[in-house]
């Protein structure tokens, strides 16, 4: 399975942006599962491992977290939700993230081994520090931070995609965020997938 952490590579994201975040989302998925990225079948593998959707999501660090991080709305244009997520791109290359463009984090791509992972977790740990703040955000993140009904409204988000035809369900490590069985999905059940998540966090 595949967790779709809110490094959850949105149904939007392209370039850079996606390669930064589908290099996030690793790193968790490797973190978690604890084998190596040739191993364990997270991202970008082939499906032995688990796709969350949870976008990155371990809360950010104490002391950027005082700061509201921005909102992705379900309006927003690609154009706005790919500028709010090169002004954290920026951030985090300036402090020292170096992410390789060769690994795009789709199912069939490249690799990187354990040794090119743990650089990548060293780098992007210490740029979150710092960047942190300026990481964007999606619906279903803000309210599992701060809505005490977030898994009412996490389990129709659920069903409401399970029932669009995504292969998606419960991630192993966390329930209370998605997991894909087969890998990321292409772009129209992505899409479905975040239509899903508007209804369900804000009735839209």
């Amino acid at each position: 399975m595949h967790e779709a952490r809110n490094t959850n590579a949105g149904p939007r994201r392209t370039g850079p942006v996606r390669r930064l975040v589908a290099t996030a989302a690793l790193l968790l998925l490797t973190a978690c599962g604890g084998g190596d990225a040739q191993s364990s079948g997270t991202a970008g593998g082939d499906g032995g491992g688990v796709a969350s959707v949870t976008g990155q999501d371990k809360q950010p660090k104490e002391e950027a977290a005082q700061a509201e991080r921005p909102l992705i709305r379900p309006d927003m244009t690609q154009e706005d939700e790919e500028r709010l997520f090169r002004v954290w791109e920026s951030c985090m290359a300036k402090n020292g993230y170096k992410r390789d463009d060769e690994y795009t984090g789709e199912v069939g791509g490249p690799k990187p081994d354990s040794a090119t992972v743990e650089k990548w977790g060293e780098q992007y740990e210490a740029a979150q520090k710092v960047c942190a703040a300026k990481e964007p955000e999606r619906l279903w993140e803000r309210a599992r931070r701060e809505d005490p009904e977030y898994q009412d409204k996490f389990d129709k988000w659920l069903e409401c995609a399970q029932s669009s035809g995504v292969k998606v369900g419960r991630s192993p490590e966390d329930p209370g965020i998605l997991a894909y069985e087969d890998g990321l999905p292409p772009a129209d059940q992505l899409k479905k997938v975040a239509d899903c998540e508007a209804e369900a966090f804000s009735g839209k």
